[in-house]
């Protein structure tokens, strides 16, 4: 709850800065013994069948993602007005990479590239999707009276338009809940902008010319002096009066490079729980068992959900 939560006094933060170096320290050694375990425990992954596979996939998908690219700028350059003015997703892509900085661009492989750029981010914002909703799945398993506030909540509220699902408020919650314990991207990395030759970051100067910071938002979403008992899925906490600290909780990063499909994936994140509950009843597996390797906690067989159709026709 809110009144659970530390003033930034009292847990040690910086009160202009927002962060704590405490806390920063503790969280960069958290953060290097996790790396270490990743590589030596998944170096192998890189002379997998599974990483050529997903190799040859993404090739294969980017091949054919050109093609149909290619085929609606020939669609929109056959038509009578030269200006592109298709409404489908990959027709305003295009208009979108036609120009750059406000001028017409007339390379047309660099539009292409960048439009197929683009139709990748949007294909992984939807693969992210479904990652943070088998992981609310995992935590509502175990949550049975989270789970069932949340499906009362989807069924009672009618969706007709985007604005109807702001009235999502608790499903809300628990979605934010559920990336801030599992988060799609574990870890990143920034470059320092240059400003100066050197910086001063405790006692220690560093250099700037090859300065790279390396983060984790699990280590950042575990922080006890921010989230109370943060192994714990508790959706409550995330009351109008608490808000976290400035980069303290970055399911979607934030910044000049923060991710531009959050708007999106929360709202097909909530469409489809709102399809789910309103026709299925779902049943977890009483004998899950769930283990956890690096941060992510997973059930060991996969997420195992009985759907049962709550209308008889619904298949029909």
């Amino acid at each position: 709850s809110a009144d659970a939560t530390p003033s930034p006094v009292s847990s040690g933060i910086n009160a202009e800065y927002g962060y704590s170096p405490v806390i920063i320290a503790d969280n960069i050694n958290k953060m290097s013994k996790a790396v270490l375990q990743a590589v030596f425990t998944h170096w192998s992954y890189m002379f997998t069948k599974a990483r050529e596979d997903t190799q040859r996939m993404i090739k294969c998908m980017r091949k054919d993602l050109t093609v149909i690219v290619h085929r609606k700028w020939d669609e929109i350059s056959q038509a009578e007005d030269s200006e592109i003015q298709s409404d489908d997703l990959v027709g305003l892509l295009l208009r979108a990479n036609k120009s750059k900085d406000g001028k017409s661009m007339e390379d047309l492989p660099t539009i292409i590239s960048r439009t197929v750029d683009d139709i990748m981010t949007v294909c992984l914002v939807m693969d992210n999707m479904v990652k943070q909703l088998s992981m609310l799945f995992v935590f509502l398993a175990e949550e049975p009276v989270v789970q069932g506030k949340m499906v009362a909540e989807l069924r009672e509220t009618e969706i007709q338009t985007v604005d109807d699902l702001q009235r999502l408020v608790y499903t809300e919650k628990c979605l934010l809940e559920a990336m801030r314990m599992a988060p799609a991207l574990l870890r990143g990395t920034r470059r320092f902008k240059k400003t100066a030759t050197f910086t001063k970051i405790g006692k220690y100067d560093c250099p700037l010319d090859e300065l790279t910071i390396h983060f984790s938002e699990y280590v950042m979403h575990m922080d006890p002096t921010i989230w109370p008992e943060p192994k714990k899925f508790n959706p409550d906490r995330w009351s109008d009066e608490f808000k976290p600290p400035p980069f303290a909780y970055i399911p979607f990063w934030t910044g000049q490079r923060g991710c531009l499909g959050k708007h999106l994936a929360m709202i097909l994140m909530k469409i489809t729980l709102s399809v789910l509950c309103k026709n299925f009843d779902m049943e977890f597996d009483e004998k899950a068992t769930f283990d956890q390797q690096f941060a992510v906690k997973r059930q060991k067989n996969g997420v195992n959900i009985i759907m049962k159709p709550i209308s008889q026709h619904f298949f029909d």
